[in-house]
């Protein structure tokens, strides 16, 4: 378990995104801060190049950029500038170099934008708690009587994700019951579709997974939202990667009525027991007609569709990714 949960010594934190951090090690410690910096850091900051960092052992603090990583290979950190704070100069450089780097660190910010869900801070929702660590995501029911259920019930539920092979969906690294604690990822980056293409990415990479989970033994999320959507970062000249995560609420048949969920963002459907797949249907549906409120030039025809998913008369997943894919060709 203790290799699960990690975060920087130190993480400056902009718009949810750590832009800088740092590790830092004692004269006395042998190990390495700077292979920490990299071993610490899942990749989530495109499009930008790089972000920035320290390494201390002891007075010698060295700053970093840590370079976007090619080819799924860990990012590479490479070093700026050393001080040794115990020399008056180099601390009066170390200064000037903070705020040097402090211009770098706003335009990065603007380049990254914003992140849905904050690194390392916690994440207060109804009955858990959830932090997105450096690598992966650590979630806390924080229901007494029903965590340990509710860690069982996801256990359950990735075994049959990973029995039927449902692609573009997340993994539970870890999990103990008598915590309330699972561990998760991969760790992506939460953020909605920017424009019309990594749109249809997104919408084809959620149907691809429920054309499995509807096929035989089906299981239905049942919450399907943008808040519930990661993208994974990969080349950015390759078609975007998208997978659904936060399977609370998932259920198989006899599926039972969901009368907590908000009606605002679930079908009908769902509130009624005894549902199948067309309340996964309408939700997707519901993704593509929530973006055409920030996407101004999304055509026409897509809006159609994604209101067609809503409909009474909705189409497979097998159907819609049919759909959804002539619109990327």
């Amino acid at each position: 378990m203790s290799t699960f949960g990690k975060w920087p010594d130190y993480g400056f934190i902009i718009n949810h995104v750590c832009l800088f951090r740092g590790e830092e090690k004692s004269p006395t410690n042998d190990k390495d801060a700077k292979a920490e910096l990299q071993n610490k850091l899942c990749w989530v900051y495109d499009p930008a190049p790089y972000v920035l960092g320290y390494y201390a052992n002891g007075p010698d603090v060295t700053f970093v950029a840590i370079c976007r990583p090619l080819a799924n290979h860990f990012p590479d950190v490479v070093n700026i500038v050393k001080s040794n704070l115990n020399q008056r100069r180099d601390r009066i450089l170390n200064l000037r170099r903070i705020i040097n780097l402090s211009i770098l660190i706003k335009s990065l910010q603007d380049v990254i934008g914003w992140h849905e869900s904050p690194e390392f801070q916690p994440i207060i929702r109804e009955r858990q708690t959830i932090i997105v660590c450096s690598t992966n995501i650590k979630k806390t029911f924080t229901d007494d009587k029903e965590s340990d259920r509710r860690v069982e019930k996801l256990r359950n539920v990735y075994k049959t994700l990973n029995k039927k092979r449902v692609p573009n969906v997340d993994n539970l690294l870890f999990a103990k019951n008598e915590l309330g604690t699972v561990y998760l990822g991969p760790k992506g980056m939460s953020v909605k579709p920017k424009n019309q293409k990594k749109l249809l990415e997104a919408i084809a990479c959620i149907l691809e997974a429920l054309v499995v989970m509807h096929g035989d033994d089906p299981i239905f999320h049942q919450d399907i939202r943008w808040q519930n959507i990661i993208r994974l970062p990969g080349e950015l000249s390759e078609p975007s990667k998208w997978i659904l995560i936060d399977w609370d609420e998932a259920d198989r048949p006899p599926t039972q009525p969901a009368t907590h969920l908000a009606k605002e963002n679930h079908a009908p459907e769902v509130f009624q027991a005894n549902h199948l797949g067309e309340v996964d249907i309408w939700s997707v549906g519901k993704l593509i007609t929530e973006a055409s409120e920030w996407f101004i030039d999304l055509l026409p025809s897509i809006i159609e569709f994604g209101n067609e998913m809503q409909s009474s008369n909705r189409p497979n997943a097998r159907d819609a990714l049919k759909k959804i894919k002539s619109f990327l060709t």
